[in-house]
């Protein structure tokens, strides 16, 4: 609502006699009030000051804010001319009750004349604290009752046309104050609420991450010390018995001696056995269909994101429905892309990832991944697939080092292409068969 909306009506209506001087006074007094409700934080002292602004000006007793709430009924916020007892009395009215409750269950204004000679019991109230005139007006917004507000005097025995005109004029900027009011508060809720929802999620990956890492360690650990176990535990063996022995002949201390040997290489062999595993050549290699690799990933991904997530489409080529890949490993790939994309895509309205799979070659099947909205983060992940870094974004492991590492260890590449319409995709290949992807290692 705009200031004209509310000042052109109460001025027109003002009598033609009225002096130019309270004309402009009104206007002032209007502007600055308007300008003090929209601005406010806290209506309540906002309204005191308001009270006492117009007090004098229009020969004002009293006045009651109601807020409405659906529980409660009506709720005295602030107030002026009332003693504390009759303040208390009028904490708390239910809507229907007393001159305010009518106001508020028929949300159109109000206005009383001559109440000291009126027996209706509605007025009982206020008739008791002497008041003859009284104009009551619902606080409405867009048709939603947020409150009442009421004017009474003892003066006069009632309220002229420029005086109603003036102060529903007034009750209109205090509607627009308590809307936007609670507008704020609602909004200040949320983004609290969205704030300490992120920050748990984040410590809650945090911790995954962390109990994840310490697992693998432990895991690599548990198994290095498992396989090591037997041939140290033997070498040591043959050096006590070694050792312990009593004038051991020459051929004793070489038997013993090539024993103990043979079981360090064996401890050796295990630390490079595993460390084969842990790099490319230590994949389990076979033929496998692809949809169920990409819908595993996609169920993955679905149960470790809270919230809504974007559209995901899988499309498998018809000629590319089969690869050499490590099943295990290949959906690891495509649900740690799939959780960036997602990460980068969710605040994107109308954001679609899609999952495909196409033959490039006789030899090779390409894995492509991508999303069509979002602009600032593609560069900087861009960057990280190139470069083989892994650093951490918003407290998330990216883990594209890990990535580039299995589809390299399965002879393919892992690129970015960025789309002209907007959005990127992560492009690897895998081999079709076995013979490809010796060559791709070859070369």
């Amino acid at each position: 609502m705009l200031l004209a909306d509310t000042l052109l009506p109460a001025l027109r209506a003002l009598p033609e006699d009225t002096q130019e001087t309270s004309r402009l006074r009104l206007l002032e007094l209007l502007a600055a009030l308007a300008a003090d409700l929209l601005q406010a934080t806290d209506l309540a002292p906002a309204l005191d000051r308001l009270f006492a602004s117009i007090r004098a000006e229009l020969r004002l007793d009293v006045f009651f804010y109601y807020t409405f709430d659906e529980r409660s009924g009506l709720l005295l916020e602030a107030h002026g001319g009332l003693s504390a007892d009759r303040a208390a009395q009028a904490r708390h009215i239910k809507v229907g009750q007393s001159v305010c409750g009518g106001v508020a269950r028929d949300r159109v204004p109000k206005v009383l004349h001559a109440v000291q000679q009126s027996k209706d019991p509605a007025v009982e109230f206020i008739r008791d604290m002497g008041i003859d005139a009284y104009l009551g007006v619902p606080l409405l917004h867009q048709n939603q009752l947020l409150g009442t507000l009421g004017f009474g005097r003892r003066t006069t025995t009632s309220f002229d046309a420029s005086e109603i005109q003036f102060l529903q004029a007034i009750a209109s900027y205090i509607s627009l104050a308590r809307h936007r009011s609670a507008t704020e508060t609602a909004l200040r809720v949320g983004l609290a609420e969205r704030d300490r929802l992120i920050a748990q999620q984040q410590e809650m990956e945090r911790h995954i991450i962390e109990l994840t890492r310490s697992s693998a360690m432990g895991a690599v650990a548990t198994t290095i010390a498992h396989e090591l176990n037997q041939p140290l535990a033997a070498a040591a063996n043959y050096v006590s018995a070694l050792r312990l022995a009593r004038s051991p002949t020459p051929d004793q201390i070489a038997h013993h001696a090539r024993e103990a040997e043979g079981q360090l290489l064996r401890a050796g062999e295990i630390i490079r056995r595993i460390r084969k595993m842990m790099s490319r050549e230590g994949l389990d290699l076979e033929i496998d269909r692809l949809e169920p690799i990409v819908h595993e990933a996609t169920a993955l991904v679905n149960a470790a994101v809270a919230g809504p997530l974007p559209e995901i489409r899988v499309r498998i080529g018809e000629n590319a429905t089969e690869a050499l890949v490590d099943h295990i490993q290949i959906v690891q790939v495509l649900s740690n892309l799939l959780r960036n994309l997602v990460d980068v895509t969710r605040t994107a309205r109308n954001a679609v990832i899609s999952v495909e799979t196409c033959r490039i070659s006789p030899e090779e099947i390409e894995f492509r991944v991508g999303h069509d909205r979002g602009d600032g983060p593609e560069a900087f992940l861009a960057a990280l697939v190139l470069s083989g870094s892994t650093i951490s974004r918003d407290g998330v492991e990216l883990g594209f080092s890990l990535s580039r590492t299995l589809v390299e260890g399965h002879g393919g590449t892992l690129r970015v292409e960025h789309m002209p319409e907007g959005g990127m995709t992560f492009a690897f290949t895998v081999p079709a068969t076995a013979a490809s992807r010796s060559q791709a290692i070859a070369g």
